[in-house]
């Protein structure tokens, strides 16, 4: 922090870390790269957000699928208008693996307290003995991260707002359980999420599932017409398809659709990388698109990076609801005036 000679940092640590070492990096004078999530609480997440307001410094927030050409252009059509009213935007991305944990990984076993700062790592959580599970495997332990919400849904609703032009769900409900890895995680393995957007008059549906990997898929419905995505996270492989248009189902769909897009009635949706050949359904996590971004505004000093603090800001709180619904087994509601998540409807 102190090394006059260090313009940037990026931060790649556990997630309760994140927005802690995000407000010290920024007031250290240094921009930043910042994994998401960005906060696992509310008063975090301010902390982070108003320090970089108040700030010179570039920040750009990991979520690095806003940077590829594919999702802008989907944010293009639906921004267009072509789609009418959307009233849902589903999402879900499955795994099948003990996700997170590795049981027989002996470098988790060998990690020893002497080779960390154990309570430097913990950065404000209550002090325990040190764990070396929770030490590398932080991602299934409550304390420390939502698991699924914050590693997975985090991607999911910061690309919903990008897409809609949106900011925080006015409402959320959760619901899943630990039925595929019984393990020692404390985080869910199979999860879902629904949550209301008021203003913009529609529900999102969030789903994980580790026990079974079909199936990924995202779609967004319009009163016009449905944008399609199969695959999971990131995926590349996005078709329009018009409302009424009479597609057969099953194992006919994709047979119908490759008919429909020959006949224009249908279309995939495409981008230079990909043209002239189907997408794959998964793109490497590895966006040289966001890291540019990052470093064409750090040069220009241009604080709007796609990822902007805002969109952290954002997805933090909608994942913030979703992880506390779940442990808490109710409703929740975001109070746009107080800036607090409530257990009743604001103004009540």
């Amino acid at each position: 922090m102190n090394d006059k000679d260090v313009d940037a940092v990026m931060i790649a640590t556990g997630d309760h870390q994140h927005a802690r070492i995000l407000d010290e990096v920024v007031k250290a004078g240094k921009d930043c790269y910042c994994e998401k999530p960005m906060a696992q609480n509310v008063e975090e997440a301010k902390l982070a957000r108003d320090t970089v307001l108040n700030s010179k410094q570039i920040v750009q927030i990991g979520s690095q699928w806003v940077s590829e050409p594919i999702h802008r252009k989907v944010r293009d059509i639906v921004r267009s208008g072509r789609l009418g009213q959307i009233t849902k935007i589903d999402q879900c991305w499955n795994d099948n693996n003990h996700r997170w944990h590795e049981p027989d990984d002996p470098d988790v076993a060998s990690i020893r307290e002497e080779d960390t700062d154990w309570n430097r790592w913990l950065l404000g959580m209550p002090y325990e003995p040190f764990d070396p599970r929770k030490y590398f495997e932080f991602r299934i332990f409550e304390n420390y991260s939502g698991g699924i919400t914050s590693q997975w849904m985090s991607h999911g609703i910061g690309l919903v707002h990008f897409y809609t032009d949106t900011a925080i769900p006015d409402s959320m409900v959760s619901n899943g359980g630990i039925f595929g890895w019984p393990d020692i995680r404390e985080n869910p393995d199979t999860f879902q999420a629904l949550a209301t957007y008021e203003k913009e008059q529609f529900l999102y549906s969030y789903s994980s599932h580790y026990a079974s990997k079909f199936g990924d898929h995202t779609v967004i419905r319009g009163k016009n017409g449905t944008l399609f995505s199969h695959g999971g996270e990131g995926s590349p492989r996005w078709f329009f398809i018009p409302e009424h248009l009479n597609l057969q189902a099953g194992f006919d769909f994709y047979e119908g659709l490759k008919q429909a897009i020959a006949r224009g009635e249908a279309e995939m949706i495409m981008v230079p990388e990909f043209e002239g050949k189907v997408p794959p359904t998964s793109i490497s996590d590895d966006s040289k698109p966001h890291l540019d971004n990052w470093i064409e505004c750090i040069r220009d000093r241009n604080p709007e990076t796609n990822g902007h603090i805002m969109s952290g800001y954002w997805h933090s709180i909608g994942i913030i609801m979703a992880t506390r619904a779940y442990r808490e087994g109710k409703k929740l509601f975001w109070d746009r005036r107080l800036e607090e998540i409530v257990g009743h409807q604001p103004g009540e």
